[in-house]
């Protein structure tokens, strides 16, 4: 019997506890800056260079990720080169061998298609080492 009187308490106490949650709802899950998100690294050699251009979306929206088509997607070089970048659709651009001068900096340069224009700092080119063993 003194049993049964705990799990009364303990029952009773729970849905008490859990009826008084109120649920809070951060402004950042209310508002969606609808931030450009970029995905890949520029690669130099004989590899292409993949990157993913796509949309933030609020944390409570359940539609797919916006991905962002009809954009420009150019590697700038200090001394002006530019390389272009295909648009393969689905938010996908690439280029193929970037053979990026060790000695110059480079910035990635996107022009969104309702026109605004993100560039990234300038920087040097990095080397790998080669693999010695595996």
């Amino acid at each position: 019997m003194r049993k049964l009187k705990y799990v009364f308490v303990i029952y009773s106490l729970s849905i008490i506890i859990s009826g008084c949650k109120e649920v809070y709802n951060p402004p950042s899950v209310k508002n969606n800056p609808f931030f450009l998100v970029v995905d890949g690294i520029v690669i130099s050699g004989n590899d292409s260079t993949h990157i993913t251009l796509s949309r933030t979306k609020s944390l409570t929206d359940s539609a797919a990720t916006v991905k962002e088509t009809g954009a420009s997607v150019f590697v700038v070089g200090a001394s002006g080169v530019i390389y272009p970048f295909i648009e393969l659709g689905n938010g996908q651009y690439i280029t193929n061998q970037l053979l990026l001068n060790s000695g110059e900096q480079y910035q990635l340069k996107i022009t969104t298609s309702d026109g605004n224009e993100f560039r990234s700092a300038f920087s040097k080119v990095l080397t790998s080492p080669p693999i010695d063993s595996v």
